[in-house]
């Protein structure tokens, strides 16, 4: 189950909640939705991770191809409209993006809007409980409590997100894979359990110490170990910063789509990481 936790309208007015108790909601890794109204139709949009700073919060859906319409892919046979992958992006600030690219991976331009037309913006949060299990920097070398958590997933594959902050952005992320590696036994002693994770896409934030510049940022995933250690492989960049409103614009963003390539880039980080199990 689902509740209002905070809505406002076009003009940025607070109908209902607050945004400190959404914030609160987010912190605790309550699942997130967002629903929007305008003419045409309402809709309502799950997030697969968050980014979010006290100021901020950033819902991702990484998982969407293009309709030509609402209730048909494709509306014809004769037509020659042709879906594309697309990442939604939406903030508590009312702003919005679409990104998108060719369903071969190619470049397609993305939209960038700051103040969409909606008439109302209303975020959900799940009810469900999660409970903070494992810290990475605080529980690494608790065997016990590392081993309990293993545990408890192989007997209940209970639902799990992990948490961490990266340039002073805190992100929420869902993992697609849980792997429990084995290790070599040696003198016949016990090894310790061992926990790793394969997220679903996440976007990865610039900040300039103070806000987000939530118009640069690359599409990345990521491998988490139990003692912290996070491999990133980033294989998307965007750059929505040029508005793209003015004949300049445009062309230099035609342009600039012929030097897109899109190269594999592999980084690690090694940071504070909280995992979460969603209680009963």
């Amino acid at each position: 189950m689902s509740y209002l936790a905070y809505e406002i309208d076009q003009e940025g007015r607070i109908l209902n909640g607050s945004y400190k108790d959404l914030l609160e909601c987010v912190r605790g890794c309550a699942s997130i939705k967002i629903g929007l109204g305008r003419k045409a139709f309402e809709e309502i949009i799950p997030f697969i991770s968050v980014a979010y700073t006290d100021d901020l919060i950033i819902g991702i859906q990484p998982y969407h191809k293009s309709s030509e319409r609402i209730h048909s892919f494709i509306n014809s046979v004769n037509s020659v409209y042709v879906p594309y992958l697309s990442i939604f992006l939406y903030t508590t600030e009312r702003k919005m993006s679409i990104l998108r690219r060719h369903i071969n991976g190619l470049y397609m331009d993305s939209t960038f809007t700051e103040n969409p037309n909606y008439f109302y913006y209303k975020w959900f949060v799940s009810d469900e409980k999660w409970q903070l299990v494992y810290n990475s920097t605080k529980d690494y070398n608790d065997t016990s409590k590392k081993d309990k958590m293993v545990s408890f997933l192989k007997k209940e594959a209970q639902d799990m997100k992990l948490s961490f902050r990266y340039k002073g952005i805190d992100y929420i992320v869902v993992p697609n894979i849980i792997y429990f590696p084995k290790q070599i036994q040696h003198d016949k002693q016990p090894m310790p359990e061992c926990l790793t994770v394969k997220t679903y896409p996440v976007l990865l934030f610039e900040n300039n110490g103070t806000t987000i510049n939530w118009t640069k940022f690359e599409l990345a995933e990521c491998l988490i170990t139990d003692s912290g250690q996070i491999s990133v492989l980033s294989y998307h960049d965007f750059d929505l910063s040029l508005p793209g409103r003015n004949k300049i614009s445009r062309i230099f963003r035609y342009l600039s789509r012929y030097k897109k390539t899109n190269k594999l880039k592999h980084f690690e980080i090694k940071t504070e990481v909280k995992w979460y199990i969603k209680t009963k």
